[in-house]
């Protein structure tokens, strides 16, 4: 009779009767608990380091490079625990991540894109120029011929893959700008004109 009133006996006793009058299954763990944690684009794309508190306690937690907006992380065993049984495990701590825009780098997935300005000339001429990527400038070419609105891509530039070794590609859209041309530059414009309309 002492064996089934024991703490245990008579936790497990309570929690099949509070399961049962709310129609429920007896509970096998404790309650998970959710977290919103918010980072930087840069932490995001470097990985971090997290202290939790939680039950009073302190939970470390580190994340790889490659972290996505709306990405989910349940840690077993790290929730609640249980509100009867403690011999019963913890629930789950299940992290969302939310990433902070920045205003330099448009995240796609696995691919950042991003824009440069430069005279319509050298898109059409072809040029050499720099962009910014979250590791620093990179040299790309800009091909002869290209047109405005064009998107150059580099491979493996991009945002880390979660768990892996791999990047995604940095997406470059040239917007182009008319800077403002004297009279001889314009004669050679028109005459590029006139030639095209009579060949």
């Amino acid at each position: 009779f002492f064996d089934q009133f024991s703490q245990g006996g008579f936790a497990n006793m309570f929690d099949q009767v509070f399961s049962n009058a709310y129609g429920g299954q007896p509970r096998q763990k404790g309650q998970d608990l959710r977290i919103d944690m918010h980072i930087s684009f840069g932490e995001a794309y470097t990985g971090t380091s997290k202290t939790f508190e939680l039950n009073g306690g302190r939970v470390a937690v580190d994340f790889k490079a490659g972290l996505l907006n709306g990405q989910k992380f349940r840690l077993a065993g790290k929730g609640a625990p249980h509100p009867v049984n403690t011999s019963l495990p913890n629930g789950d701590l299940v992290v969302t991540i939310h990433v902070i825009p920045q205003a330099d780098f448009i995240l796609e997935g696995t691919n950042i894109w991003v824009e440069r300005n430069l005279p319509w000339y050298d898109i059409m001429l072809g040029c050499n120029l720099t962009i910014l990527t979250p590791e620093g400038h990179v040299a790309i070419k800009v091909p002869k011929g290209s047109f405005p609105g064009k998107t150059l891509r580099i491979k493996e530039k991009g945002f880390p893959i979660y768990g892996t070794e791999e990047k995604g590609a940095i997406l470059c859209r040239l917007n182009a700008t008319y800077p403002e041309l004297d009279d001889v530059q314009l004669e050679y414009i028109e005459q590029i004109r006139t030639h095209k309309h009579t060949a």
